[in-house]
Parts: C-alpha cells; sequence; structure tokens
C-alpha cells in the first residue's frame, strides 16, 4: 500500500482494513510524505525516492497498490508513478472513490459506526 501526503494518512488506512478485520500487519506500507506535489507539477513520469528505495530494499515486492487522495494532485500522481512502476510491477489504483482522501473515508466509517450503536 502507498499512501499520499502525511503518515496520518496511512494510519487511517490502516485503521479502515482493521476495522473490516483484514490482517493489515501482513502487508508493507510506504507513506510518500508529501512526494505527490512534486511529483505532480512534473510533465514526466517520476518514482519518489522513498518508494525506489523500498523497492529496492525488497526485491520480493511484486505488487503496488497506491491510495492517494481523490483529488488531481494524488490521481495524476499515481498515474505518473504507475507510467515508470508497471514496468516491474503490478500497479493498481485503489483512491478512496467518495470522499477526498482516507482519512475522510475513516471519520465517516467511523460516524456511521457510532451511530449503529
Amino acid at each position: 500500500m502507498i499512501s499520499s501526503r502525511y503518515s496520518y494518512d496511512l494510519l487511517s488506512y490502516m485503521t479502515l482494513l482493521k476495522m473490516e478485520d483484514v490482517d493489515y500487519k501482513s502487508f508493507n506500507y510506504l507513506s510518500l510524505g508529501g512526494a505527490c506535489e512534486k511529483i505532480a507539477a512534473k510533465t514526466e513520469a517520476d518514482m519518489p525516492i522513498a518508494l525506489n528505495a523500498f523497492l529496492e530494499r525488497n526485491p520480493n515486492v511484486q505488487i503496488i497498490v497506491f491510495h492517494l487522495d481523490n483529488d488531481e494532485v494524488g490521481r495524476g500522481t499515481t498515474q505518473k508513478i504507475m507510467i515508470i512502476a508497471r514496468r516491474n510491477y503490478q500497479c493498481f489504483d485503489n483512491h478512496p472513490v467518495n470522499f477526498k482522501d482516507v482519512n475522510d473515508e475513516l471519520i465517516h466509517k467511523s460516524l456511521l459506526l457510532s451511530t449503529d450503536l
């Protein structure tokens, strides 16, 4: 799982998995820490340094699932990274569909659960 912006996006995603009884500890995670804005501003595809270093240190990785924000920057950045990453990895864009980011998704799901009690 690759998350955008800050580590709280990543923690929100992991929390959503836990709430859905998914074994979230069985996956690798990486926060890109604000790299999206820099990549989105470029005209050519670019691989974030952190992602490139992670993949070099973990040659067993075969699949990358992106969970960047559901906005122009997040979706555009995902597509630019996937242009390069698809050469060596299966890539999936799994950004939130109905929310701006996974934080909004977590808040919405938490509110729904609290009203069900």
